[in-house]
């Protein structure tokens, strides 16, 4: 080994120790700060912590796809019908609440097609959710008429909101 490849194993080495000392912090200490110290924390961050941040986000993010990934392509195929609709609940109950304004943003034909990918049976599941749980939370005419682009709304304020913010979409394209 030349010096040059020593040197450079040795700022790997030192790196990946940095590295796993600043991971250790962010995972176990930095979650146990107030608001008012992450401010400070985050507003005096070195470069060095900055990049050691960027590096542990990225590996956090693919293992977030990883899984996934693992979940609709192995997991959610063997699921019965009941735990779909559970599964469902979960994701619609939880995006629905989350959409200020029009609850149904992002639902549309186009979110349809994409998950009829992984779902055929997605307006079944989809139908059994809303009558166990989630008629609360949204209506499932409108959710339907939505995501097929089927009939007219009946809801005019909502048709008032779903053109705005598609002009607002049009105009940041």
């Amino acid at each position: 080994m030349t010096k040059e490849e020593e040197l450079a194993e040795f700022n790997k080495n030192e790196f990946r120790k940095k590295l796993d000392k600043f991971i250790l912090f962010w995972e176990q200490e930095y979650s146990k700060y107030s608001d008012d110290e992450k401010f400070t924390y985050n507003r005096n961050m070195t470069n060095e912590e900055l990049g050691f941040l960027r590096e542990y986000t990225k590996k956090y993010d693919e293992k977030m796809w990883e899984e996934y990934n693992f979940f609709w392509d192995k997991k959610y195929p063997k699921l019965n019908f009941k735990d779909k609709v559970d599964v469902w609940i979960d994701i619609l109950r939880t995006a629905i609440r989350e959409n200020i304004g029009d609850r149904y943003l992002g639902f549309d034909v186009e979110w349809r097609k994409e998950v009829l990918k992984k779902e055929p049976n997605l307006d079944q599941i989809i139908s059994a959710a809303f009558d166990k749980h989630l008629s609360g939370y949204a209506d499932k005419k409108e959710f339907f008429r939505r995501i097929k682009g089927t009939e007219k709304s009946t809801n005019i304020f909502i048709d008032a909101i779903s053109y705005f913010f598609g002009k607002i979409k049009s105009f940041f394209k």
